[in-house]
């Protein structure tokens, strides 16, 4: 039984087409991407309305970094939540 020749006239699965997702293709864009951000920067007094977190409060890093120097553990997570600690009153003795 002769099987039929396929034809060369294939449309391109648009699903296969690797072009641009490939990581040569991502980190030459990277490459080739400004380095000047200013651009995209907003300019003004105006705060977003949308921020959830103001910028001025202390993100995890610099809590632990304060932490550290200080030398005293923050446990305002924990105000209002039992204490099972065995030294009773040994996390309030700086207070």
């Amino acid at each position: 039984m002769a099987h039929p020749i396929p034809d060369d006239d294939i449309d391109d699965n648009s699903e296969q087409n690797e072009a641009g997702t490939q990581a040569q293709d991502v980190a030459d864009s990277a490459r080739a991407r400004s380095t000047d951000l200013s651009e995209e920067s907003e300019h003004g007094g105006h705060s977003n309305p949308a921020q959830i977190i103001p910028d001025d409060v202390p993100d995890l890093v610099d809590t632990m970094h304060a932490m550290n120097r200080s030398g005293r553990i923050d446990m305002d997570a924990y105000v209002g939540e039992p204490s099972m600690d065995d030294e009773d009153g040994a996390e309030r003795a700086e207070d």
